[in-house]
C-alpha cells in the first residue's frame, strides 16, 4: 500500500520505498520490485484505491491481503 492525499504524496512514498529497498537489495532489484507494484490496487490516492478495489470486487474479489511497508520500518 502506497497511499497519499495527492499524487505528489504517492510519488514521495514510492521514492522512499525505492530508497529503502535499494539499501537492502540493491538498485536493480529494488527498482524491479517497486515498478512491479506501482500500478497495484493499493497504490494511489484514497479515491483511486477505492475505485480499484471496487473494480476488483466486481470481478469476484472477496478479500485482500495488504502490505503497508511504511508501518513495518
Amino acid at each position: 500500500m502506497l497511499i497519499g492525499a495527492t499524487q505528489a504524496d504517492v510519488d514521495d512514498r514510492r521514492a522512499w520505498l525505492l530508497d529503502h529497498y535499494t539499501k537492502q537489495i540493491g538498485a536493480e532489484r529494488a527498482a524491479a520490485a517497486v515498478d512491479q507494484n506501482a500500478t497495484g490496487a493499493g497504490v494511489g490516492t484514497p479515491e483511486q484505491i477505492v475505485e480499484k478495489l471496487i473494480a476488483m470486487k466486481k470481478l469476484g474479489m472477496t478479500y485482500a491481503i495488504l502490505n503497508f511497508p511504511e508501518l513495518a520500518y
